[in-house]
């Protein structure tokens, strides 16, 4: 692992400003310290930041990679979820934070919490934190930084669905929950054909063992693929999604749960009949499958 300020320095050297349509664009994660994607919606009259980021730090690189630009001065911050990568940076956006309800309040509730290094490793002991995040906090952040950190809780909520008007466009925050977290929310840009996934398509990874339903999942791919849309951005991959790349994705984790619901935990006969569908058992669907069986029954 990177020390924290080899990442950090890493992370703010490499953040590039991508443009994927007219008026969307979004910054790649950096897998090292796990800072998310983050994007920009601009408009005429106003422009939507994505995310929160991870740590003020990550924030700041962001708003540095939009000032050349010349924007619309931006109005919101949309976050997606709760998860500390996704709000950490609040304190250094210039806006207001809009969020579903249920991000809030946890979030608020996080920010009463002791963040240092003692009282983390004591809530991964007892079972209220993972280890994976403590570990990229450490690299994000110092001891020290998260000893002085402000959690900074959305100040605006919805329960739905809420629109943001940037004057010549409108942009859509709408809650689709998810095995990763129930509180997941996209943000859809129609005019644009661009969807914000967040983590919604993810595994449940706060959970032990970390797990997909078929029961949640399924009718998340349904609506993610009722948008009119020609690009996903997960929060954690290097490149967006084209709407057949996406299309491909719910595919295969259809045919994956699907198949661990008919064979339970019968790995045997669940490889055999995904090499049948023409699928190469390697180490990302190995991993499917055993989300996919742990979550069986839940």
């Amino acid at each position: 692992m990177l020390r924290r300020s080899e990442a950090v320095r890493a992370a703010a050297a490499a953040l590039k400003m991508n443009q994927i349509t007219p008026r969307v664009y979004w910054t790649p994660p950096f897998e090292e310290s796990d800072r998310p994607v983050m994007g920009a919606v601009v408009g005429e009259k106003g422009t939507l930041i994505v995310e929160a980021g991870n740590s003020p730090a990550h924030v700041e690189s962001f708003l540095a990679a939009l000032a050349p630009l010349k924007t619309s001065p931006p109005v919101f911050a949309a976050v997606t979820h709760w998860h500390w990568d996704h709000v950490f940076g609040g304190s250094a956006l210039p806006v207001p934070m809009v969020a579903h309800e249920e991000t809030a309040k946890t979030v608020a509730a996080m920010a009463k919490l002791n963040w240092r290094d003692k009282a983390l490793d004591q809530r991964v002991a007892e079972g209220t934190e993972i280890a994976f995040c403590r570990d990229m906090m450490k690299v994000e952040f110092s001891n020290a930084m998260r000893g002085r950190l402000e959690i900074r809780s959305p100040e605006i909520a919805f329960t739905d669905l809420m629109t943001i008007d940037l004057g010549d466009l409108v942009v859509e925050l709408v809650h689709v929950g998810g095995d990763h977290s129930s509180d997941s929310t996209v943000v859809f840009v129609p005019g644009d054909g661009v969807v914000f996934l967040g983590d919604c398509m993810y595994y449940a990874i706060y959970e032990d063992p970390p797990y997909y339903t078929t029961r949640r999942l399924f009718p998340l791919l349904e609506r993610l693929l009722a948008f009119d849309a020609q690009y996903y951005l997960p929060a954690h991959a290097d490149q967006p999604l084209t709407r057949a790349e996406m299309e491909a994705w719910a595919e295969e984790l259809r045919l994956i749960g699907t198949t661990v619901e008919r064979f339970g935990n019968n790995h045997r006969a669940i490889f055999r009949t995904l090499r049948k569908k023409g699928k190469v058992v390697d180490e990302d669907l190995q991993e499917n499958v055993e989300w996919f069986i742990a979550g069986l029954g839940k």
